[in-house]
């Protein structure tokens, strides 16, 4: 894979997502396996490029977005290795 970011050549893709709608857990479970694939192929690859900004092109999340989900997934899977990886937001 080349340096050049994906969406070259592309003009500013629209949110998928409406704006200040919560996302549900599997949704941010695709967030975060889209941010872990490219995560790894961009070490095996040596490519240079923000894999937030790659994963926000690719699910259609804003990219402070992919940033909560990430920092998410890290404060479960530290603290607590039972139950659901994420947890809808609006259910409790």
């Amino acid at each position: 894979m080349d340096s050049q970011p994906l969406s070259s050549g592309m003009s500013n893709p629209k949110p998928a997502i409406a704006r200040g709608k919560a996302l549900r857990s599997q949704a941010r479970e695709i967030v975060y396996n889209v941010f872990q694939y490219f995560t790894t192929k961009k070490n095996d690859d040596n490519a240079k490029y923000n894999v937030r900004e790659v994963t926000s092109e690719a699910t259609g999340v804003s990219a402070r977005t992919v940033g909560y989900i990430m920092k998410e997934a890290g404060n479960r899977t530290a603290s607590d290795c039972t139950g659901p990886l994420f947890v809808t937001p609006t259910k409790s």
